[in-house]
Order: structure tokens, then sequence, then C-alpha cells
């Protein structure tokens, strides 16, 4: 949440003339709610069974740029999926730069709606410390910090991590 994966996935979509997904909006387009919804109403469980499902549902698909929901990686065995289908690019920033992101965001994110800056970085901190270690399987690590979006996706298509 907050380092830029959709802004920065559409961007190199466009770049690379592929289809950009998000799978979180396939499985709300599925279920016909919102996530926090999903949540609420039919739990965890579920809504990580549909991350699954979805994950198989684009696994043949070709020239697409996907985003994952932060915790798809961490649950069965998607992230060894996800590097098995296509390149994975772990965007690492430092929890300070993600909580001034979404401090500073318009977009409504109801999972931290309500907490003090305090509270959003404990948050932050506890999500990445229990996800690291699924995400540095990814096959590149970019590190967003100050760059701009244009700079980042420069910076994938000239290392050419894209297969």
């Amino acid at each position: 949440m907050g380092v830029g994966k959709t802004s920065i996935g559409k961007k190199l979509s466009k770049q690379l003339n592929w289809k950009f997904l998000d799978t979180d909006k396939l499985i709300e387009k599925k279920i016909g709610l919102p996530i926090p919804e999903i949540f609420n109403q039919l739990g965890e469980d579920f809504f990580r069974e549909q991350e699954k499902e979805i994950l198989n549902e684009i696994a043949s698909l070709e020239n697409v740029v996907v985003s994952v929901g932060g915790g798809l990686p961490c649950f069965f065995d998607n992230m060894d999926r996800l590097n098995n289908i296509g390149t994975t690019v772990y965007l690492k920033l430092e929890p300070e730069f993600i909580v001034q992101r979404l401090l500073e965001s318009k977009i409504k994110r109801p999972l931290i709606e309500g907490m003090t800056p305090i509270e959003l970085q404990s948050f932050i901190e506890n999500k990445l410390s229990e996800r690291e270690d699924f995400y540095k399987l990814a096959y590149f690590l970019v590190r967003p910090d100050n760059r701009t979006i244009s700079e980042i996706v420069d910076l994938l298509i000239k290392t050419k991590p894209i297969i």
C-alpha cells in the first residue's frame, strides 16, 4: 500500500503496450463488492481464496503487467506461482516514505482510515515485517525512494527484467 504499484504498473504497461491488471480490482468485479466489504462480509479466508483463483486465471496470459495486493504473495504458494509465470518486482520503500505517501494521498483506504501517523507507522512496520520474507523472493528489487514514476519505469525497461 502506497509504494506505487498501480501508478508504476499502469505506466509500465503503457510503455510496453501491454494490458494492465490489478488483482484487487479483478476480485471486486468478480464478487461485486469492494475489498473492505469482502473482508467484512465474507472474511479474509474467502478473500485469499479469491486471490488464488484470480492468480490461476491470469497465469496463462501474456503481455500483461499485474499489480497484486500486498498480501497475495504471502499465502498458499502464490509467490512461487508468481515467479513461475512472470517476472516479479518488489517495490521496496522504507516505512517512513510509505507513511508520508499515505498521509498525503487522496485515495481513501479503509484499512488505515482514522489512524494517527504514529499508529500508521506501526501498522506499516508490522505488515512489512510479516511480509518481507515473501517479498524478497521477487526476481527484482526496486527502491522507488525519491524517483519519479517515469524514472522507475525507465529503470525497469532498461534493466530488462520483463520477460
